[in-house]
């Protein structure tokens, strides 16, 4: 009862952000919501790790462990499930000018050893083939799994020496074979499906596909090394001739973000490799190359896709323009080490906001910064020597974050509907999806 109490009100917002003269900021109007008051609460058995909404705001996507599970976003009902990957899905998107057609990466056996690996698998979905041809129910495994376990319990009474299954070791063949007869349905349902050997970067905003749709950037085959020297090329992936076009290749170490500028001319890549690339994405050439001092987390070009903005482990801000290749903003702050993970740049190329637990605003046009904290999440501070403590006595359960009851929401995405004038959000945390809304009215819309 205390463990699910806790689960039920460990969201409650202890203190606001606060703007630079520690006033408290104003919610937008009608734009306060909490945890408890969602319009819809979509739970599963295991953690949804995952979501995507597609290009006209009908479906979202969510994945859990293997599989793919589609909603309406009317009221949020079951359309669909997809099921195909044999290991867990760790990327999905729908592709932009068609509100059918899906991806999604699972990196099979990365991190463990067997003796049979699972390659990594790209997975292109059309969810109308999808609803007209439906995979296997559950039941009917679970029932050719039972009637092998018959069989298997018949022939081991009939061997010598006999053996007779007690009613838990068949339950245990039934356990055992039914995942087996899964993967195999599985494969065979995806069999004419188009596939490809490789990965989907979707961390740190990660953008999959090219602004219209038409390509798809992933990583080939198996993850390379980390934190080290390896190659790790980019492919570019064309959605109407269903083959490689281009092969970025120059980065050493892990890319953490990949995306094509609005104007669809360039390709922005970030990695552990103390680079930041600018590519042209007709020829694949690399245009520009800009070296930080540290791992790379995240990046976005300006709407006008003038500027390019990228941030540092070291807690950096870098802000580029991409007409002359000179460096516009370099902030490293003296009291924190933060990493900045969260990037995205206003409608008018000229604000940048990055979140690192607070929320830092930089304006181009007036040169000015604003930080936004959040109390109790940013670190705490020595008035005096000006350096953050490294531990504190008054640590909570809160701040566990190897637990997954404690830490709740860890993605978040957010879409449209001009149709009911509403902004929606759906949440990610370890037990359910949820979603709210927000009214888009001229008042706030701006």
């Amino acid at each position: 009862m205390l463990q699910q109490f806790y689960k039920d009100w460990r969201y409650s917002v202890q203190k606001d952000f606060t703007n630079p003269s520690a006033e408290t900021v104003k919610y937008a109007p009608d734009g306060f919501r909490t945890w408890g008051s969602e319009q819809y609460k979509i739970q599963f058995p295991k953690a949804p790790h995952g979501v995507s909404v597609n290009c006209d705001g009908s479906l979202i996507a969510i994945a859990v462990e293997e599989d793919i599970h589609i909603y309406d976003t009317v009221n949020f009902s079951p359309v669909l499930v997809c099921k195909g990957h044999i290991s867990n899905v760790d990327a999905l998107a729908f592709r932009p000018g068609n509100p059918k057609i899906l991806v999604s990466s699972a990196q099979g056996d990365r991190g463990r050893a067997g003796p049979h690996p699972i390659e990594p698998t790209i997975l292109i979905w059309n969810l109308d083939e999808q609803q007209n041809n439906p995979m296997m129910e559950a039941s009917v495994i679970l029932k050719i799994a039972s009637q092998a376990t018959e069989t298997v319990a018949k022939s081991l009474l009939q061997t010598q020496p006999r053996l007779e299954l007690s009613t838990s070791e068949q339950e245990s063949v039934t356990s055992a074979i039914g995942p087996v007869i899964t993967r195999i349905v599985k494969t065979h349902n995806v069999a004419n499906q188009i596939s490809l050997s490789g990965r989907l970067q979707r961390s740190f905003q990660s953008e999959i596909f090219s602004p219209t749709g038409s390509h798809m950037i992933y990583l080939p085959g198996r993850r390379p090394d980390s934190n080290g020297s390896d190659v790790w090329d980019i492919k570019i992936y064309s959605m109407s001739t269903h083959e490689d076009t281009l092969t970025l290749s120059g980065h050493s170490d892990a890319i953490m973000w990949t995306g094509y500028s609005p104007d669809k001319t360039l390709i922005g890549t970030v990695a552990w490799d103390q680079s930041i690339r600018i590519w042209n994405s007709t020829t694949g050439l690399q245009k520009g190359r800009f070296n930080t001092t540290g791992q790379n987390w995240t990046g976005g070009f300006s709407p006008d896709s003038k500027r390019f903005a990228g941030t540092c482990g070291d807690g950096s801000l870098y802000i580029y323009s991409l007409i002359d290749g000179t460096t516009l903003v370099h902030n490293k702050p003296h009291t924190r080490g933060c990493w900045m993970r969260a990037l995205s740049w206003a409608p008018d190329s000229n604000i940048v906001a990055v979140g690192d637990g607070g929320i830092e605003t930089y304006d181009l046009g007036t040169w000015q910064k604003w930080r936004f904290a959040r109390p109790s999440v940013d670190p705490i501070v020595d008035p005096i020597v000006g350096e953050e403590f490294k531990e504190r006595e008054d640590k909570t359960v809160d701040e566990d974050l190897e637990n997954p009851l404690v830490h709740g929401s860890y993605s978040m995405t957010f879409w449209e509907d001009p149709g009911r004038e509403k902004i929606w959000f759906a949440s990610i945390d370890s037990d359910a999806v949820r979603i709210w809304d927000v009214p888009m009215t001229k008042k706030n819309s701006t």
